[in-house]
């Protein structure tokens, strides 16, 4: 089929990032690399203002994260965008994924950009978004950052996708959409948002039967009633850190591909010849030699720096919410201690209250028994020094017991 020509957002995406050369870059007349990417990355970091808030322990140990990986980070959407625009990788990318067979030339891109409507205007930016030869519509993103209402986001992403891909005529007919939502974040919906994480992977005959676990999700339109499974639109979350598998040997197709996303910064070449041939072509895209021009690095490292000051300021903003959250959690620790400890004292001192209490009763249980008899002299007609004499009591207590109600036995 006729592929359309790449918007020009995608052809500019690519160029800041490197081209689609060979593995070791761009020669000059002599052979040797006519780029130093590491001397550049050094002078940057030295020179340039985006860094300057940096101290020189930070860039010394920015500048050895950078230049200690043979290989880019794949999750920058700059490198994702590089990567997965040639055409073979996402091929092999969204074939496991959606359990389909599809070639490079099944794919048609469409610009990644939706513009917003309604009164919000809300517009919507895939990383790349395409057709398949069959009408399938899929929408792409890799996200590095929590994403607030998820669910609702993405099924706002896919309501637009499915508006666009009706059929002509009266027939409403849907081609299948796709929303696919690389998520490197841990996956922790909303409470509300729970209620619509529908399906877990494996649970529709259009999606091939992975082990259903927390790395991957589901979102679909189901008959409550019967289950069954309208084919409008999917959304699936792929959360790359709840993979805790490390043996790629014991990985299904999917967990490969977190696994590879999941890493690729800290592969080393021998890390990487045990890789299927698809997962090696993906990372021979992100070699770090690629890296063509000054402003290609500058780029990358500029989106390097912007995901460690949001990961730090998203470790402040814990801390911080932490200190508030300890003033409110206090006094409710306080009353969760206060009884632990009583049910630890009362464990303690069972036993001694039990034997206290025994030696009370067997006590109250003798006065009683005397009572009872002197009660019954009493009502003999028994004299009252008599009783004295016999029971060795005080007239105090005969008083008290003539005139206490009758003990029953």
């Amino acid at each position: 089929m006729t592929k359309k020509k790449q918007p020009e957002i995608w052809t500019h995406s690519g160029e800041d990032l490197g081209g689609h050369g060979n593995s070791t870059g761009r020669n000059d007349s002599s052979g040797k690399p006519s780029f130093d990417v590491l001397s550049e990355a050094r002078d940057i970091l030295d020179n340039d203002e985006f860094f300057s808030d940096m101290d020189n322990e930070s860039r010394e140990r920015f500048y050895e994260e950078f230049s200690g990986s043979v290989f880019l980070d794949i999750k920058l959407d700059i490198v994702f965008k590089r990567v997965f625009l040639e055409g073979d990788n996402l091929a092999a990318l969204l074939c496991d994924i959606l359990g389909k067979s599809i070639k490079k030339e099944d794919i048609t891109f469409d610009h990644p950009i939706m513009p917003g409507i309604g009164t919000e205007k809300k517009s919507i930016a895939f990383d790349f978004r395409c057709r398949l030869s069959d009408r399938t519509a899929i929408g792409c993103e890799m996200q590095r950052y929590r994403m607030p209402h998820m669910v609702k986001r993405l099924g706002y992403y896919a309501s637009r996708l499915v508006a666009e891909n009706v059929g002509k005529g009266n027939g409403y007919e849907y081609a299948p959409v796709y929303v696919i939502c690389i998520y490197d974040h841990p996956l922790n919906l909303a409470r509300e948002e729970k209620v619509f994480l529908l399906q877990r992977y494996g649970q529709t005959s259009e999606i091939p039967p992975h082990e259903k676990n927390s790395l991957v999700n589901i979102v679909s339109c189901v008959n409550q009633s019967t289950s069954e499974v309208f084919d409008i639109f999917h959304i699936i979350i792929i959360a790359l850190p709840e993979l805790k598998k490390t043996d790629i040997e014991n990985m299904n197709d999917i967990e490969k591909w977190a696994y590879v996303l999941k890493n690729c910064v800290n592969f080393a070449e021998e890390d990487i010849q045990s890789l299927p041939e698809k997962h090696r072509k993906v990372l021979e895209a992100a070699r770090r030699i690629n890296i063509r021009n000054r402003k290609e690095l500058l780029n990358y490292l500029k989106a390097m720096k912007t995901i460690e000051n949001d990961s730090v300021r998203m470790r402040l903003l814990a801390e911080e919410i932490k200190f508030e959250l300890r003033g409110e959690v206090r006094d409710e620790v306080r009353d969760e201690v206060r009884d632990e400890v009583k049910d630890e004292v009362r464990d303690e001192v069972r036993d001694e209250v039990r034997d206290e209490v025994r030696d009370e009763v067997r006590d109250e249980e003798r006065a009683k028994g005397r009572a009872q008899i002197i009660q019954s002299m009493i009502i003999d007609g028994m004299e009252k020094a008599q009783i004295l004499r016999i029971a060795k009591i005080t007239s105090e207590e005969f008083e008290r017991i003539a005139n206490m109600a009758p003990q029953s036995a």
